[in-house]
């Protein structure tokens, strides 16, 4: 039997270094990575998701809108999936 853990997609040390399981957003690729899935099952919304994220963090930078964390984040309760549900945040 193998059981998938997606949580731990983008984690690995020997691929992302000793950081691997923080936030880098500097840190360059290096692998493909797997959150919009891959080949035949690559997700459909991936683009406008891409899309959405884009537009959110210009526009933030263009109002120089600074914004903080109101609170801690509620994590989904699932074995299958890894992020948060919810990230209460405070924009000035």
């Amino acid at each position: 039997t193998v059981f998938m853990l997606w949580a731990s997609a983008n984690r690995d040390e020997a691929a992302f270094g000793p950081t691997a399981g923080q936030l880098d957003l500097a840190r360059e690729p290096a692998t493909p990575n797997l959150a919009f899935g891959f080949g035949e099952h690559f997700c459909l919304g991936a683009a406008l998701a891409r899309q959405e994220a884009r537009v959110l963090f210009e526009e933030l930078a263009r109002r120089r809108t600074t914004f903080r964390r109101a609170g801690d984040p509620t994590y989904l309760p699932s074995s299958l999936v890894r992020g948060p549900s919810v990230v209460p945040m405070v924009f000035d």
